[in-house]
């Protein structure tokens, strides 16, 4: 939804991101790792998301599948 959108691109904005946007071939989706050192200087989150390249994928897997 929106809001989740917010965050993600709010991350990336404050250069939290401590990767650039990559594809994994086998999930054929997008992420990125980032680090909030606002919660723990430490931690690596990883965040997973669609984008239109993602969606068009699934919307032809399932229209190949008739569903």
């Amino acid at each position: 939804n929106e809001r989740i959108f917010g965050i993600i691109y709010n991350i990336i904005d404050e250069k939290m991101n401590v990767t650039e946007i990559r594809w994994d071939t086998s999930m054929r989706a997008p992420y990125f790792n980032y680090m909030d050192k606002s919660v723990n200087a430490d931690q690596v989150y990883q965040v997973w998301f669609d984008d239109e390249n993602s969606l068009r994928l699934k919307y032809e897997y399932a229209q190949s599948m008739g569903i």
